[in-house]
C-alpha cells in the first residue's frame, strides 16, 4: 500500500491564509473589530465569537426590552408593540449578522439562517411548542458544531475571538 503524501499547496495555501487574517486583524482596531463582529456578514465567526455575541451583546439587550415590557403592562398595547419592534430592529442585524458568519464556519450558506425565521412565521398562527423548540435547536446548534477546519470560499479558520 502507499501513502498518499499531503499536497504541500494546500498545506501553504492555508498556512498563508491565516497569516492573511491575522495580518489583517491587527490593522484594523478595536472599534472596527466590533463592528465586523455586530453587522458584517463577511468571513467566517467561531462559536467563542458566537457565544460572546449572544451572550454580551444581545442578551443585555433583551433583558432590557423585556423589563420594559413587564413594567407595562397589559393595559398599554401599542407601547409594548412599538417596544418589540425596536426590540427586532436593533438586534435583527446583530444576530443575522452573527447567524450568516457561523453559518460561514460550517462551510454553508448564509440564507441557511432564514430557516429559524421561516419556523417562527410557521408557529405563529399553531402555537406549537415543537415548532419553537426546533427555532431555538436550530440557534443551539449553530453553537455547538465545530466549523470546518479548512479553509473555505470565506476565509480560513482561526483560533481567537477576530480574524
Amino acid at each position: 500500500m502507499e501513502q498518499k503524501q499531503p499536497d504541500i499547496n494546500v498545506i501553504q495555501s492555508v498556512n498563508l491564509a491565516d497569516l492573511r487574517a491575522a495580518r489583517q486583524a491587527s490593522k484594523r482596531g478595536l472599534f472596527a473589530n466590533i463592528r465586523w463582529l455586530l453587522l458584517s456578514t463577511e468571513g467566517r465567526l467561531n462559536r467563542i465569537g458566537y457565544w460572546l455575541s449572544g451572550i454580551f451583546i444581545q442578551a443585555p439587550v433583551v433583558y432590557v426590552f423585556m423589563r420594559r415590557l413587564m413594567t407595562l403592562g397589559e393595559t398599554q398595547g401599542v407601547a409594548a408593540l412599538t417596544t418589540l419592534l425596536c426590540m427586532c430592529v436593533i438586534l435583527g442585524p446583530v444576530l443575522a449578522a452573527a447567524q450568516v458568519k457561523r453559518l460561514h464556519d460550517l462551510s454553508l450558506r448564509g440564507w441557511w439562517a432564514l430557516l429559524p425565521v421561516i419556523i417562527l412565521i410557521a408557529g405563529m398562527g399553531m402555537k406549537s411548542l415543537l415548532l419553537y423548540g426546533l427555532c431555538g435547536f436550530c440557534l443551539l446548534l449553530l453553537g455547538f458544531v465545530a466549523g470546518d477546519k479548512r479553509a473555505n470560499d470565506h476565509g480560513a479558520p482561526y483560533s481567537g475571538l477576530f480574524p
